[in-house]
C-alpha cells in the first residue's frame, strides 16, 4: 500500500487534476496498476485526501536547463517543455520547481516520475 505524502500546497492541484504526476527520489519502486494513497499533514497523523491508480512509472532526469523523461523500456525519451512539465507537477512554472528541487547549475537529479493521469505535455 504505497502512501504518498505531499505538501499541503499540492492538495488542491491534485484534487482538481492540475497535478497529474510527481517526481520521487526514494528507493520505493511503484508499480503500474497499484493504488496510490495521497496524504498530507503530520508524518505521524497524516490525512488521506485522494486515491488514484498508478498509470505509468518512468525514469526521469532533471537538470537546471530541462527535463528528460524515459519510456518504460529506457529505449527512447522525451524532453517536454519545461514550464508545461512543471505546471503538470503542481508548480507555477519551471523556476518555481527549481527552487523546490534546490537544483544548482550543472547539477542533475535522477528519479522516478509516478503518474496517475495523462499529462498535457504528452500530447
Amino acid at each position: 500500500m504505497p502512501n504518498m505524502h505531499f505538501m499541503t500546497r499540492m492538495v488542491l492541484p491534485i484534487i482538481r487534476r492540475n497535478k497529474v504526476h510527481t517526481v520521487r527520489f526514494g528507493k520505493r519502486v511503484h508499480r503500474v496498476g497499484e493504488m496510490l494513497y495521497m496524504q498530507h499533514g503530520s508524518r505521524f497523523k497524516p490525512t488521506r485526501f485522494a486515491t488514484f491508480p498508478c498509470q505509468r512509472v518512468r525514469k526521469i532526469v532533471l537538470r537546471d536547463w530541462g527535463v528528460t523523461v524515459y519510456n518504460e523500456t529506457y529505449h527512447s525519451f522525451v524532453a517536454p517543455a519545461r514550464d508545461r512539465f512543471a505546471v503538470c507537477d503542481g508548480f507555477r512554472d519551471w523556476a518555481d520547481m527549481l527552487v523546490w528541487l534546490k537544483l544548482r547549475p550543472t547539477e542533475e537529479k535522477s528519479g522516478l516520475l509516478i503518474q496517475w493521469a495523462p499529462a498535457e505535455w504528452e500530447q
